[in-house]
């Protein structure tokens, strides 16, 4: 695995995006010392627009759905009064 300075990445971003997409890894250095490894993230097969009912169900494990009065005392507590405040004013 090739190492680049952490410098060496801000400057040459474009080369280092084209090395990532042909496969190589890089190792990223600041000082010298290892900070973090670069990869390509590989590509989804397939696009997927929208989400099935079973799928969503699937992907939310054991949390619990919100009923409807508590979706609106959700929406009521996350309304204050500071909205209407004018956040200019004190600064």
């Amino acid at each position: 695995m090739r190492s680049i300075s952490w410098r060496d990445l801000r400057r040459s971003g474009s080369q280092v995006l084209r090395d990532l997409a042909a496969g190589e890894e890089l190792m990223v250095t600041s000082n010298g010392e290892p900070i973090g490894v670069l990869r390509m993230h590989p590509p989804p097969t397939e696009r997927q627009r929208f989400v099935s009912p079973e799928q969503y169900a699937a992907g939310m494990g054991d949390s619990p759905a919100l009923t409807v009065d508590q979706q609106q005392a959700w929406l009521e507590d996350s309304r204050t009064d500071d909205e209407s405040r004018d956040l200019w004013a004190s600064a």
